[in-house]
């Protein structure tokens, strides 16, 4: 849904450093739900018995939730340097 968004935003004109700052919110937006759907699981793995199905599929709900927020935290650390020219570059314009 992200890229369709991205090609909207294009398409109606929408620099390409006004994109990056929109990839940056949304991959620390990711980074937060995912983290806290990864909390969720934990929380889920240690109320279930040991063993359990529920117990070893909230271990692996947890497990892939946190690599997916690691993802986003990446990603967002990436676009960080590109991010802040834009919003330098937007300031300066205001001033």
């Amino acid at each position: 849904m992200a890229t369709e968004e991205f090609n909207c935003g294009a398409a109606s004109g929408e620099s390409g450093e006004h994109l990056v700052a929109r990839a940056y919110d949304l991959a620390a937006l990711g980074q937060e739900i995912f983290g806290d759907l990864a909390g969720l699981f934990s929380a889920i793995k240690e109320i279930s018995p040991d063993g359990s199905t529920v117990h070893h599929l909230a271990n692996v709900g947890a497990y892939l939730a946190d690599d997916w927020a690691n993802m986003h935290n990446r990603e967002r650390e990436a676009l960080k340097p590109a991010t802040d020219s834009y919003y330098q570059a937007r300031k300066a314009l205001t001033q």
